[in-house]
């Protein structure tokens, strides 16, 4: 627990980032936002944080830092279906 705590400032830091540009962004102009996807990027810019003290720049940026987010998704889409038995077979044309 106590390791936990010590990641906090960092957190906190880029949750104060996403607030701000919160409020910039969507808050003061009106316009709407898709908030899984802005999630998503306050996510990536934790995990940033946590593992290399430097947020990667999405929050701030607003965009899909190097199509990081796009990536994961078609990947994701592929090895979902191609980790059920049977269907790698289908997938790959071969048997493993």
């Amino acid at each position: 627990m106590s390791s936990l705590v010590s990641y906090e400032p960092l957190v906190d830091s880029t949750t104060d980032c996403f607030l701000e540009q919160t409020q910039r962004l969507f808050a003061e102009t009106g316009k709407s936002c898709n908030f899984s996807q802005w999630l998503q990027y306050y996510a990536f810019d934790v995990i940033g944080e946590l593992t290399w003290s430097k947020r990667l720049g999405f929050v701030e940026r607003h965009e899909d830092v190097d199509g990081i987010v796009g990536f994961l998704d078609r990947f994701l889409s592929y090895a979902g279906p191609v980790s059920i038995p049977g269907l790698r077979f289908i997938f790959s044309k071969s048997r493993y």
